[in-house]
């Protein structure tokens, strides 16, 4: 187990971590876990912010990032439209998105209750 951040990015005005929280929790117990102790789960607008957050991630797993099935939207009402899915993602199979843990690091989505890592965005 363990936490570990990014160095500080900067999104328009406001400066940004990213931190990987390696405590498996269900994506709702995770949004939770972030917005007590950090920001929110993370959303990931471009393709910068997802090599940052790819530095982070042991490979071999899963891991919660901030978008959820309600058309996929982000957690945090962000408007991003990037997506990175895995071929033939999503399928329908889950209401959450994960980071895959693996080379590719690319998306799937899963059911929330299952218990994964998680990113949190850390802004002030």
């Amino acid at each position: 187990m363990g936490i570990y951040t990014t160095p500080t990015v900067f999104l328009s005005d406001i400066s940004c971590k990213y931190v990987f929280v390696n405590e498996p929790k269900s994506w709702r117990d995770a949004q939770t876990y972030c917005r007590l102790h950090h920001t929110e789960l993370v959303s990931v607008r471009n393709e910068e912010e997802n090599l940052q957050i790819r530095q982070l991630i042991p490979a071999g797993h899963f891991a919660y990032i901030g978008l959820f099935k309600d058309e996929y939207i982000w957690s945090d009402n962000s408007t991003s439209a990037f997506r990175n899915w895995d071929p033939d993602q999503p399928d329908g199979s889950g209401e959450c998105v994960v980071q895959q843990l693996r080379d590719s690091r690319l998306w799937d989505d899963q059911t929330c209750s299952a218990q994964k890592p998680f990113f949190c965005s850390a802004c002030v």
